[in-house]
């Protein structure tokens, strides 16, 4: 299991993997770094960061809004993660399924499950992380396990 901390900087471990130093940009209470290669795209309430240099493989971050909630049972996350669900994923019921991480006050949630992209079966992962104030959600759509490895 990963750490909460690891988690909330995933963008950021992804900068390491690309081996460039950029920026970082803050979305609320998120802050990501674009790596080399990659394309952001802001969107009304999120940020969508897709790797470019692969046109064989699909690796998409979005990073939502914050909302001024806890998220700080499994419940309330499978609730946003069902409303944040755009591609229609297909994630197990089962609360069993879901990650709880905690660390210094801050908690997180995570799931993963299949979804379909251009009738090609992709992994999704949702990952929810609270302050105790605020929650923002980070959602990683790929079919590649090169993705995963430097996503985590």
């Amino acid at each position: 299991m990963y750490s909460f901390m690891k988690h909330y900087f995933l963008p950021v471990l992804l900068l390491l993997y690309a081996g460039n130093l950029f920026s970082q940009t803050k979305f609320g209470i998120a802050t990501y770094t674009v790596p080399s290669g990659w394309q952001s795209t802001q969107q009304t309430s999120s940020i969508v960061l897709e790797n470019k240099n692969s046109k064989e493989t699909l690796c998409r971050i979005t990073i939502y809004g914050v909302e001024k909630t806890a998220v700080t049972t499994a419940n309330t996350y499978l609730q946003y993660r069902a409303g944040k669900n755009g591609t229609n994923a297909r994630f197990s019921p089962n609360l069993k399924q879901v990650v709880k991480t905690e660390t210094n006050g801050n908690i997180g949630f995570s799931s993963g499950g299949t979804s379909t992209v251009n009738e090609k079966e992709v992994r999704i992962y949702f990952y929810s992380f609270t302050n105790g104030k605020e929650t923002f959600f980070v959602e990683l759509l790929t079919d590649s396990n090169e993705c995963t490895t430097a996503f985590k």
